[in-house]
């Protein structure tokens, strides 16, 4: 299995995530995400915050399509100023 380098969030662009299959299962998209593990991404889930995923009804697996992963990450990011994040859209 190839090693998967982890995405910095607070920093992140479309270019960052080049090396990120294009569909992934949960603990997949954990490995590229720093500090976020794959009980955080079915909390997430369960709480409607996280990125759009696909749930296989025969199997019940949840898997990620990276597109998906990518627009979540972008239109989340926040910028700090002044000690207090605030996002990106608001400025």
């Amino acid at each position: 299995m190839m090693a998967l380098e982890p995405v910095s969030l607070e920093a992140a662009s479309a270019d960052d995530f080049a090396s990120m299959p294009p569909i992934m299962s949960t603990t997949m998209l954990a490995d590229h995400l720093p500090d976020v593990s794959p009980r955080t991404l079915e909390d997430w889930r369960f709480k409607g915050i996280g990125p759009i995923f696909v749930r296989d009804e025969d199997t019940r697996r949840v898997y990620y399509l990276k597109s998906d992963v990518v627009a979540w990450i972008i239109s989340n990011r926040q910028i700090q100023e002044n000690n207090e994040y605030q996002k990106e859209s608001q400025q």
